[in-house]
């Protein structure tokens, strides 16, 4: 059986919906909503969902994507001793078929801590940035900057590279929806909870690759996320997300990079430049409405 995980945040309609899809597959034991203490009515409209199959919860405080997510790992595991964790935002589409699929290959895979399938758009259009390898410090802190990325190989890997195989081991896998053997999470990954929002993969990879266990991508699979519904909610500009990611990603090159000063002056310089690209992508965006 597998336990289900979906962080909430001022967005309890996606969130109802998500539960309404999941509760009842075969494979599905319960379905914990963590709600990372919203500031709308979220937490009365899910109480209504709850049963002794689905359970809400409220964190403290609203410490982020990782903060929510290992609140609910934990309990989990305490409540329930979870074998396997799907770890899901709320406005992703996954079916039970799948869903059976990778707790099968988690099963019968013990090398492999995490598993996912291929994320598709809302169009269904297969996602390069489902999966993707981790990059080098270098490659790492270049991209910050949005002209010099274009020069950088792709952390991503390209679709050639997934055909004739039914699984690649990855680096890591895009935080929308992955399946998780809990014990590894819980012993050699769970999230940082210094990172407010995004970058988290790239740690929960660098984690997992130390550990010598494996991420998985069943190629075979997909799921449906209709990207950023519940995070454009509360960050509507892009200015806010990309100051969000690049304070994320500064924080990770201090930390699980090993970055000295001079690493981290250059870092600096160019998130700085990268937020004066953002502000003209915006101002140019704003003209053209």
């Amino acid at each position: 059986m597998v336990d289900v995980l979906v962080l909430n945040y001022n967005d309890y309609k996606t969130t109802n919906s998500f539960v309404d899809l999941v509760k009842n597959y075969s494979n599905v034991g319960h379905v914990l909503v963590v709600d990372n203490k919203s500031t709308d009515d979220s937490l009365e409209k899910l109480k209504k969902k709850t049963s002794d199959k689905v359970i809400l919860i409220e964190s403290e405080h609203n410490g982020g994507y990782g903060a929510g997510n290992n609140l609910g790992i934990r309990y989990l595991s305490e409540q329930f001793h979870s074998e396997y964790i799907l770890l899901s935002n709320p406005d992703v589409i996954v079916s039970e078929n799948v869903l059976l699929k990778m707790e099968d290959f988690l099963r019968s895979h013990s090398d492999y801590a995490i598993v996912s399938s291929f994320m598709c758009n809302s169009e269904g259009k297969r996602q390069c940035n489902t999966a993707f390898r981790v990059p080098s410090k270098w490659e790492y802190i270049l991209s910050s900057d949005l002209l010099l990325k274009k020069y950088i190989h792709s952390f991503n890997y390209e679709m050639n590279e997934y055909e004739n195989i039914t699984v690649k081991d990855v680096g890591s896998v895009s935080g929308s929806m992955f399946l998780m053997r809990t014990d590894d999470m819980l012993k050699y990954g769970m999230f940082d909870e210094s990172i407010f929002l995004y970058c988290e993969e790239v740690v929960l990879g660098k984690k997992i690759l130390k550990s010598g266990k494996k991420i998985g991508l069943l190629t075979n699979l997909n799921y449906i996320h209709n990207h950023s519904v519940s995070i454009s909610r509360t960050f509507n500009s892009i200015v806010l997300k990309h100051r969000l990611y690049l304070q994320s990603k500064m924080y990770v090159v201090k930390k699980y990079y090993d970055a000295n000063f001079f690493d981290c002056f250059i870092a600096k310089l160019l998130s700085m430049i990268s937020m004066i690209e953002i502000r003209l992508v915006a101002f140019f965006r704003k003209i053209k409405k």
